[in-house]
C-alpha cells in the first residue's frame, strides 16, 4: 500500500509540476504577447505621428494649389460670360475710351477696331469718331483685332486693349 500511496503522491507532484510549468509558460506567453502589443502600439503611434506631420507639411501647398485653381476657374468662367455678351456700340466705346486714357498728350493716333465694331460705331454716329477734316485722329477697321477690343497706334508705340489679353494678364498674375 505504501508503494501505491507513494505512486499517488508522486503522480500528484508530477501533475502539480506540470500544472506549475503550464502556468509559468502561459504567464510567460502572456507577458511576451503583452510586450509585443505594447511595441506594436508604439510603432503604430510613430507611424500615425509621421503621417500627421506629413499631412501638416503638405497642407499649405495643397491649399495654395486649390486657391490658384479656384481663381483660374473663376477667370475661365468670367471669360465664358464675357464672350457670350453681345458686342454693342456702348461696349466698344467704353473699351476705346479706356484705352484712350493711356494716350496722354498724343496729338496723332489711329484706333483700329474689328470691322464689325467700327460699323457699329458708325451706325450710331458715335461721338468718338473724328470729324472728316481731322487727320490727326483716325479710326480704321482691322480683321486682326478681335471683336470688342481695339489697338491704338501712336508715334510712340501701340496700346492693345483686347478682351483676351485682359484675361491673359489676369492668369499671368495668378500664376506668378
Amino acid at each position: 500500500m505504501r508503494l501505491g500511496t507513494e505512486i499517488l503522491i508522486a503522480e500528484d507532484k508530477f501533475r502539480q509540476k506540470i500544472e506549475d510549468q503550464f502556468r509559468l509558460g502561459y504567464e510567460a506567453g502572456q507577458k511576451a504577447l503583452s510586450e509585443q502589443l505594447v511595441e506594436q502600439r508604439k510603432q503604430l503611434i510613430d507611424i500615425q505621428t509621421g503621417l500627421l506631420r506629413s499631412i501638416e507639411a503638405a497642407l499649405p501647398g495643397v491649399i495654395a494649389e486649390c486657391e490658384k485653381s479656384v481663381v483660374l476657374l473663376a477667370i475661365e468662367s468670367a471669360r465664358k460670360v464675357v464672350e457670350s455678351i453681345p458686342i454693342s456700340a456702348e461696349m466698344v466705346e467704353s473699351v476705346v475710351k479706356c484705352a484712350l486714357t493711356e494716350v496722354q498728350d498724343t496729338a496723332e493716333y489711329e484706333v483700329l477696331l474689328h470691322p464689325e465694331d467700327l460699323a457699329l460705331l458708325q451706325a450710331v454716329q458715335s461721338g468718338l469718331l473724328p470729324q472728316q477734316q481731322d487727320s490727326r485722329v483716325r479710326f480704321g477697321g482691322d480683321a486682326n483685332v478681335t471683336r470688342g477690343g481695339c489697338i491704338i497706334k501712336t508715334n510712340h508705340g501701340a496700346i492693345t486693349a483686347l478682351r483676351e489679353q485682359m484675361f491673359e494678364k489676369l492668369e499671368a498674375a495668378v500664376l506668378a
